[in-house]
């Protein structure tokens, strides 16, 4: 069912939590990796203002996007993002379209009826139970976050290779982040199908994974959803 107000516009917040599976950790590297002084060579990106990790929205959408191109196979060929002039495209319409190539050439589809982008992935801030967690631990003189040392093995010695052990700085297991993303209906829209859609993708996101290395066990999430709240303005 769609719903709007009298301006043709309505807003609906999807908040949650986003929680680091048990036996895993989480690693999104920010600028200032690679120089911390400790000896680790990635650390988690921080807030600029308290210090403290979050999960870049940035981050978050384009995972749930990927994830949702591969479930419609809408990827193209080159692998990069999906794009299109169906005005109907549910995913142009969450995430907007990206350029596609008419006859050899790259141009942004034009179809302005369309309207913007309706998804929109805020920030998500490290959870008031995880900074409790974090405090305790400092109070206690232990540390919060997890260092892992990794490296390559050289396939003729099977020991491990010339310069590549490395330190990654990881949040760990049952650390959690305050989720919001706010969708925005237009007049016309199929808002329901909108909101299936977006939790569709939290859904692939959980049986994926967030952040980097997916492939060595970093990054298995829950995401554990209170539900939408249309905002009355």
């Amino acid at each position: 069912m769609t719903t709007q107000t009298a301006a043709g516009i309505t807003f609906h917040n999807l908040t949650g939590t986003i929680e680091v599976d048990l036996a895993s950790g989480l690693l999104i590297g920010g600028p200032e990796a690679g120089l911390e002084a400790q000896g680790i060579d990635k650390t988690f990106i921080r807030s600029p203002s308290n210090g403290l990790p979050y999960v870049p929205g940035s981050s978050l959408k384009g995972k749930v996007r990927s994830l949702l191109e591969r479930h419609q196979r809408k990827v193209p060929p080159d692998g990069s993002p999906h794009g299109c002039e169906d005005l109907n495209c549910t995913l142009c319409k969450l995430f907007g379209s990206a350029p596609i190539f008419v006859q050899g050439k790259r141009r942004i589809p034009s179809v302005p009826q369309r309207g913007p982008t309706r998804v929109l992935f805020r920030d998500a801030p490290f959870s008031q139970e995880s900074r409790n967690a974090l405090n305790s631990a400092v109070e206690r003189g232990e540390r919060y976050y997890e260092v892992k040392v990794e490296t390559a093995i050289d396939r003729n010695t099977h020991t491990a290779a010339d310069a590549t052990l490395h330190t990654f700085e990881r949040v760990p297991s049952g650390a959690k982040f305050d989720l919001l993303i706010t969708l925005r209906g237009l007049s016309g829209d199929d808002v329901a199908a909108l909101k299936a859609e977006v939790e569709r993708g939290l859904k692939a996101l959980e049986n994926d994974y967030l952040g980097s290395s997916g492939s060595r066990g970093y990054g298995k999430v829950k995401v554990h959803l209170k539900g939408w709240e249309q905002v009355i303005l």
